[in-house]
């Protein structure tokens, strides 16, 4: 008759355990794949390589053409400067258009013109403007060569009005400021001639022994050979840059898709997790700041499905003592029955989700009424269910039964296969016959009975030999379990107490003697029995610090009346 009742129960249990556990899985939910607005991380590691790069060759282009148009500039200026330092350092009479002729020094005589009668023949005239000519070349003759720059070369006097040695005025215009190396004045303009083209001016002044300014000599060097050269170079350089940019965007490119390759593998492993796959692990093995992310992340991986693993499993149990709080409410009397010439009254049912003490009152035949509080070594959820169990197999075998011992052996011989090691049930039945106002009780290991005697302010214990059920599957526990049996005279009161009435914690931190619960029990014993409940749990929650409602206790008492 009890191996139904347990069965039905433990069925009814693991059902409705897989049905929360059910409902609680189908929560979850696949989140949606979360994609990277804008540029990837490589895209950007490569266009700010490539920056880099473009500055660098930028900067470094700049450097190169500045550093050859300043050589070209001191090499134009070298030989300018040399060109007009030679052409000074002779006399400048020795420029004079009739240097060593005939008519020098009688120039202001022949102002008008030279006559032939001057020359006897025409050989000397032709040697007269021979050497006219080459006294007019000589200042352009000085660096005149295959591959010269030499636009012009003039020999001024003093005033630097009249040129000496030419035909005409100087073709230089110049066009910016002047700057001045030793005693040479450097000029940039432009040199219209035959060809008009950008060329720089140099100017020296010619001195005599004295140190007097006789005259300036001035030569204009073109600067068309530097502007080709530096744009060729410019050029040049142009293309050797973009060579470089294009070959440094494919290269920040290629490590950029590299370096976050692994990032890209990972986020993929994230994406997983992300959809609830906690047992999936990355493939990183490397050991740089990725692979170590990696690896961080797999352990966090880890500890989150081993939360996710506990978390479900205290559902299932959160679940499983809200199951197991639903039976208890059910099997807790709801109300007692009503005995004539007896008061009975309890405490109130546990509020705790799963709890490890049960009572119940509730009638035999022929006037016989059962008495039971029964508590479980464990306050967890298997205890819980031990005592459930215990109270199904009381109830169930307690039918025809006249001896409180005789029904603890049959619960012991039921329960007993059903413990853990280490597990144990303690019981206090008590057989009450309201016809003769006696009780008959037995004791397995629990808490002894209490009796209040009328006019006594001190109860009593009533202890009865036996040990708990679970301990001993048969002979022992069948030879110590004994009945007992007392008669209640009016107004005595009896009380079957849960083992935490005798374990109470003073404010102090010290444990009551059993004494003093005894004596609380006795001083209120004269109470009706609905009184002596609220009174009782008001003092033992006045002793501990704690309201009634924190302090949870479970007792069943029952006094004879008049």
């Amino acid at each position: 008759m009890a191996a139904p009742h347990r069965s039905r129960l433990k069925r009814a249990l693991h059902k409705k355990a897989a049905l929360g556990s059910s409902a609680d899985l189908t929560r979850l939910r696949a989140p949606a794949r979360i994609k990277p607005a804008g540029l990837s991380l490589s895209s950007r590691f490569a266009l700010a390589t490539a920056f880099i790069i473009v500055l660098c060759i930028a900067v470094m282009t700049s450097i190169t053409y500045r550093a050859v148009a300043t050589a070209l500039d001191k090499e134009i200026d070298d030989a300018g400067i040399q060109t007009v330092r030679a052409l000074v350092v002779t006399d400048v009479r020795s420029w004079r258009p009739y240097y060593r002729t005939p008519v020098e020094g009688r120039e202001e005589e022949f102002k008008e013109g030279i006559p032939s009668s001057l020359f006897t023949t025409d050989a000397q005239k032709s040697q007269f403007e021979r050497q006219k000519q080459t006294n007019r070349n000589r200042a352009q003759s000085v660096a005149r060569g295959g591959d010269t720059k030499l636009l012009d070369a003039v020999i001024l006097d003093a005033e630097r009005v009249r040129v000496i040695n030419g035909q005409g005025p100087i073709k230089f215009r110049p066009a910016g400021g002047e700057r001045v190396v030793g005693n040479v004045a450097i000029q940039t303009g432009i040199y219209e001639g035959a060809v008009t083209t950008a060329a720089r001016s140099y100017g020296a002044p010619m001195l005599d022994a004295d140190g007097r300014v006789e005259g300036y000599a001035v030569v204009v060097l073109s600067e068309d050979k530097i502007q080709r050269m530096l744009a060729e170079m410019l050029r040049y350089l142009a293309l050797l840059a973009g060579a470089f940019i294009v070959v440094g965007v494919l290269v920040s490119w290629f490590l950029g898709s590299r370096i976050t390759r692994p990032l890209a593998h990972l986020l993929e492993d994230m994406e997983a997790v992300a959809r609830g796959d906690l047992e999936h692990k990355t493939g990183s093995h490397s050991s740089d700041e990725i692979g170590v992310l990696a690896r961080t992340f797999d352990r966090m991986t880890q500890n989150l499905n081993a939360a996710r693993h506990l978390q479900r499993k205290q559902a299932a149990q959160e679940h499983q003592i809200g199951i197991a709080r639903e039976v208890q409410a059910r099997l807790f009397p709801r109300e007692l029955p009503r005995i004539a010439g007896f008061e009975c009254a309890t405490t109130p049912q546990p509020r705790s989700a799963a709890a490890a003490d049960f009572y119940d009152l509730f009638a035999l035949q022929e006037g016989r009424y059962l008495l039971a509080m029964v508590s479980s070594s464990g306050s967890d959820l298997a205890g819980s269910m031990i005592v459930l169990m215990a109270r199904t197999l009381v109830k169930s075998l307690s039918s025809g039964e006249s001896s409180p011992a005789e029904i603890l052996r049959k619960v012991n011989h039921f329960l007993s296969p059903d413990l853990r090691p280490g597990m144990y049930v303690t019981a206090l039945l008590a057989i009450l016959d309201a016809n003769t106002a006696t009780i008959e009780f037995a004791n397995a290991g629990h808490s002894p009975l209490v009796c209040c005697k009328s006019g006594q302010r001190v109860a009593a214990p009533l202890h009865s030999e036996g040990i708990a059920l679970g301990f001993d599957s048969g002979p022992v526990f069948n030879r110590t379990i004994r009945d007992r049996s007392v008669e209640l005279k009016v107004g005595d009161r009896l009380v079957l107490c849960a083992p935490s009435v005798f374990v109470v914690d003073e404010q102090s931190g010290d444990q009551l003697a059993e004494e003093q619960v005894l004596g609380i029990l006795g001083r209120h014993s004269a109470s009706s029995s609905e009184s002596f409940v609220s009174q009782v749990m008001q003092t033992l929650a006045e002793m501990t610090g704690a309201s009634r409602k924190e302090r949870e206790t479970a007792f069943l008492t029952i006094k004879r009346l008049g």
